[in-house]
């Protein structure tokens, strides 16, 4: 003898109510999804320009890095988060972002120098993504300073 009073319904099945089974669980499927894709997809960014001293020589071996609006300029934090990328003098490469829309900037640092470039405030993420045949963003020439 069954516990239940009433033998199981399947999904789909004929319960009274038609079959409501499929389409429900349908929707909220596509609901939740619709949710998910916000929260764990990614944007990438690409970021181009060029990397000089104040005489105008290109300068080598200097670090791009990518922070939130609100965070402080520590390239070890970056680092640690592959928010760091190595440049050349002249430079196209790309981040990983967050989906959503937020507020970064990018730090470049280069040896010799003790002050590190910190650019403009950048919104993007939201729906505005470079793929590789986009853009992206055009520091243009970074003058380091001593």
């Amino acid at each position: 003898m069954s516990r239940y009073r009433h033998r199981p319904v399947a999904i789909g099945q004929r319960n009274g109510f038609g079959r409501i089974g499929v389409p429900v669980v349908g929707f909220c499927m596509l609901v939740a999804a619709a949710m998910l894709s916000n929260c764990i997809g990614d944007a990438f960014v690409f970021v181009e320009g060029r990397v000089v001293s104040e005489q105008g020589e290109a300068l080598q071996g200097c670090e791009l890095a990518l922070f939130l609006e609100a965070e402080e300029m520590d390239f070890d934090v970056a680092k640690r988060r592959f928010y760091i990328e190595p440049i050349e003098s002249e430079f196209r490469t790309g981040f990983d972002i967050s989906p959503h829309k937020r507020g970064y900037y990018f730090a470049v640092r280069c040896p010799g120098y003790t002050i590190p470039y910190k650019s403009d405030i950048h919104v993007i993420g939201g729906g505005m993504y470079f793929d590789r045949s986009g853009e992206g963003l055009d520091l243009g020439t970074v003058v380091m300073k001593e």
